[in-house]
């Protein structure tokens, strides 16, 4: 085994994805609390080098990485494949939308390079809600009914969230309290009879779980809350608590347990979105499986009181792995 290895880190939003396109600026400014989030963590590592990639319109990372400056007059997927073929490790941070995740882990895989993240066929699954739905639906856990238009049958309930079917995060994700709006919204543009999902509005406190996926089991990481914003008809995620749901913290490595298991090739670094409900016997419901690094990894090394990027480099590349006591410190914040 060669003395240093490379990694390579591609986060989509700064490290190119945009090339040629406006930059999002709320995108690439959390795109940027992540990637140097967890290239911070990485660079604690022994024996790697750390290579990546970014947008000539952000910062770069610090002098100690390799960083690759791409613009509108690079192919970027080129760059992306040439970097992942020369390395010894891929880590990338995408969103869902469009099998852009799914497409950088089959060509990582292509290229027999070790993927840090779930598998691809992990990926196909958790990047499509409906899918995601039927899948979880299954396996008898509590999930959010999920329908496209087709097959969507009007009933009592007082309002309906609708979302990209492959969206990431809150991105485009409406709320609409009358049946005839929703209605309109789809006939407006046939086009998102096919894109976008219906799901019934379902009361509860927004949460997330950050989880490492092992091979034949999971460690919950955090337990955290989520910060909502309804205005104007749509949803935004506005920054939340890590740790702030401890005290769900059983119930839900059991359901983390649960989901793995529904979905096979769970592995590494994953983050899954629910509702806490405890007034009724629903006690939790799963929102979505986000196969990737999620907003809440920015300050969960601080949270957990040690590196979580070696935990999952570990997890993934070691002949052991030892789970290190972690604290469970509350820490809020915003985006």
């Amino acid at each position: 085994m060669k003395s240093q290895q490379t990694l390579f880190v591609c986060e989509f939003i700064t490290g190119g994805g945009f090339v040629g396109a406006a930059l999002p600026e709320s995108l690439a400014q959390e795109g940027m609390l992540m990637r140097d989030a967890l290239l911070r963590d990485l660079d604690q590592l022994e024996g790697w080098q750390l290579v990546t990639t970014y947008d000539s319109r952000v910062s770069p990372v610090h002098a100690k990485v390799r960083s690759i400056a791409v613009d509108g007059h690079c192919d970027v997927w080129e760059i992306w494949r040439e970097c992942m073929a020369e390395a010894d490790a891929v880590w990338v941070v995408a969103p869902e939308t469009d099998g852009i995740l799914y497409q950088l882990a089959e060509m990582a895989h292509s290229l027999q390079v070790r993927w840090i993240g779930p598998v691809p066929e992990a990926i196909r699954v958790t990047s499509q809600k409906h899918l995601t739905a039927q899948v979880l639906g299954r396996a008898n856990l509590p999930v959010i009914p999920t329908y496209f238009f087709s097959e969507w049958i009007p009933d009592a309930n007082p309002a309906w969230v609708v979302k990209p079917n492959d969206g990431a995060g809150c991105a485009s994700t409406y709320v609409f309290n009358q049946m005839a709006a929703l209605e309109t919204w789809f006939t407006q543009d046939k086009q998102r009879q096919q894109t976008h999902v219906i799901q019934p509005y379902i009361s509860g406190k927004p949460a997330s779980i950050c989880v490492l996926g092992l091979k034949d089991e999971v460690v919950v990481l955090s337990c955290n809350l989520q910060w909502m914003l309804l205005q104007d008809g749509k949803l935004s995620y506005t920054g939340g608590r890590i740790n702030g749901a401890s005290a769900y913290w059983p119930q839900l490595k059991l359901l983390a347990n649960d989901i793995k298991a529904a979905v096979p090739g769970l592995i590494g670094y994953f983050g899954v979105d629910l509702l806490l409900d405890t007034q009724t016997a629903r006690g939790v419901t799963i929102v979505e499986v986000n196969p990737r690094l999620t907003t809440s990894y920015v300050h969960l090394h601080q949270a957990i009181g040690c590196n979580p990027a070696a935990m999952v480099m570990d997890a993934m590349l070691a002949p052991t792995f030892s789970m290190p006591d972690i604290k469970r410190e509350q820490i809020e914040f915003y985006v």
